[in-house]
């Protein structure tokens, strides 16, 4: 359960990044912005962390659970900032496959765009 907690935090934290312009840009290009998605993101982002901080609670009593789902944010949210940083090409397909890249991608982004970073 542990791993599910963890996965639901880390795609928490994808789903943050992208509601930041730059992370945005670096994933679509540099004339776009993620405009009014940026609420999409950041609401879905909320719910895949109460989505783990239920799986945790579910697993552990109350206090070790929080102690737990803390952990966890610190560690997704390390591993998010290492992927933008020194794998930004692998943050950009876990986005458009794993994430709501596809669905959110319209005629104005190139879904094929690879960032030169």
């Amino acid at each position: 359960m542990i791993i599910l907690a963890f996965i639901l935090t880390f795609l928490g934290f994808v789903q943050f990044a992208m509601a930041i312009d730059g992370h945005y840009q670096a994933v679509y290009g540099r004339c776009q912005k993620p405009g009014r998605r940026r609420y999409l993101f950041q609401a879905v982002a909320c719910l895949h962390l109460l989505a783990a901080l239920w799986v945790c609670t579910t697993t552990w009593q109350l206090s070790i659970a929080i102690i737990v789902w803390i952990g966890l944010i610190q560690l997704a949210a390390v591993l998010v900032a290492g992927l933008l940083t020194w794998r930004s090409s692998w943050y950009g397909a876990l986005w458009r496959f794993g994430c709501l890249g596809r669905l959110c991608a319209d005629q104005k982004h190139d879904i094929n765009h690879t960032p030169s970073v």
